[in-house]
Protein backbone atom coordinates (compact mmCIF):
# COMPACT_ATOMS: atom_id res chain seq x y z
CA UNK A 1 0.00 0.00 0.00
CA UNK A 2 2.88 2.36 0.68
CA UNK A 3 3.82 2.01 -2.99
CA UNK A 4 0.48 1.37 -4.64
CA UNK A 5 -1.29 4.53 -3.48
CA UNK A 6 1.44 7.00 -4.54
CA UNK A 7 1.72 5.18 -7.87
CA UNK A 8 -1.94 5.92 -8.66
CA UNK A 9 -2.45 9.23 -6.82
CA UNK A 10 0.03 11.92 -7.92
CA UNK A 11 -0.18 13.97 -4.70
CA UNK A 12 -0.08 11.03 -2.28
CA UNK A 13 2.97 10.06 -0.27
CA UNK A 14 3.79 6.75 1.33
CA UNK A 15 5.66 5.72 4.44
CA UNK A 16 6.36 2.16 5.53
CA UNK A 17 7.81 0.63 8.69
CA UNK A 18 8.99 -2.97 8.97
CA UNK A 19 11.47 -4.88 11.09
CA UNK A 20 12.71 -6.82 8.08
CA UNK A 21 15.73 -5.14 6.50
CA UNK A 22 15.40 -7.31 3.40
CA UNK A 23 11.74 -6.38 3.00
CA UNK A 24 12.52 -2.68 3.31
CA UNK A 25 15.40 -2.98 0.85
CA UNK A 26 13.07 -4.77 -1.60
CA UNK A 27 10.43 -2.05 -1.20
CA UNK A 28 13.01 0.68 -1.78
CA UNK A 29 14.15 -1.09 -4.97
CA UNK A 30 10.56 -1.22 -6.24
CA UNK A 31 9.99 2.45 -5.32
CA UNK A 32 13.09 3.36 -7.32
CA UNK A 33 11.96 1.28 -10.32
CA UNK A 34 8.57 3.04 -10.26
CA UNK A 35 10.05 6.51 -9.84
CA UNK A 36 8.53 7.01 -6.39
CA UNK A 37 11.59 7.66 -4.24
CA UNK A 38 10.69 11.34 -3.88
CA UNK A 39 7.28 10.43 -2.38
CA UNK A 40 7.88 7.14 -0.56
CA UNK A 41 9.96 6.57 2.56
CA UNK A 42 10.56 3.07 3.92
CA UNK A 43 12.38 2.52 7.22
CA UNK A 44 13.54 -0.41 9.30
CA UNK A 45 11.93 0.11 12.70
CA UNK A 46 9.51 -1.27 15.28
CA UNK A 47 6.14 0.44 14.83
CA UNK A 48 5.30 -0.26 18.49
CA UNK A 49 8.23 1.98 19.48
CA UNK A 50 7.79 4.57 16.72
CA UNK A 51 8.21 8.20 17.85
CA UNK A 52 8.40 9.83 14.42
CA UNK A 53 5.69 11.66 12.52
CA UNK A 54 2.09 10.45 12.51
CA UNK A 55 0.07 9.50 9.44
CA UNK A 56 -3.42 10.34 8.21
CA UNK A 57 -4.06 6.74 7.13
CA UNK A 58 -2.44 3.61 8.54
CA UNK A 59 -2.55 0.18 6.93
CA UNK A 60 -1.68 -2.52 9.44
CA UNK A 61 -1.06 -5.59 7.30
CA UNK A 62 0.11 -8.96 8.55
CA UNK A 63 0.98 -8.05 12.11
CA UNK A 64 -1.67 -10.09 13.89
CA UNK A 65 0.56 -13.15 13.61
CA UNK A 66 3.20 -11.24 15.61
CA UNK A 67 1.10 -9.47 18.26
CA UNK A 68 -2.20 -11.32 17.95
CA UNK A 69 -5.62 -9.81 17.16
CA UNK A 70 -6.63 -6.47 18.65
CA UNK A 71 -3.23 -5.74 20.26
CA UNK A 72 -1.77 -5.68 16.75
CA UNK A 73 -4.30 -3.08 15.67
CA UNK A 74 -3.75 -1.03 18.83
CA UNK A 75 -0.02 -0.70 18.10
CA UNK A 76 -0.85 1.61 15.20
CA UNK A 77 -2.74 4.07 17.42
CA UNK A 78 0.37 6.20 18.23
CA UNK A 79 1.18 6.67 14.54
CA UNK A 80 -2.34 7.70 13.51
CA UNK A 81 -2.69 11.49 13.35
CA UNK A 82 -6.45 12.04 13.35
CA UNK A 83 -7.78 9.64 15.95
CA UNK A 84 -8.31 5.96 15.52
CA UNK A 85 -10.91 4.00 13.63
CA UNK A 86 -10.67 0.32 12.93
CA UNK A 87 -11.82 -1.00 9.60
CA UNK A 88 -12.10 -4.74 8.97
Amino acid sequence: MSLRTPATEPTATGFGIDLGEGDIRHGRDIAEQRGLTDRVELVVADVAAWTGETADVVFNVGSTHVWGGDPAVQTTRPVTACGFRRSS
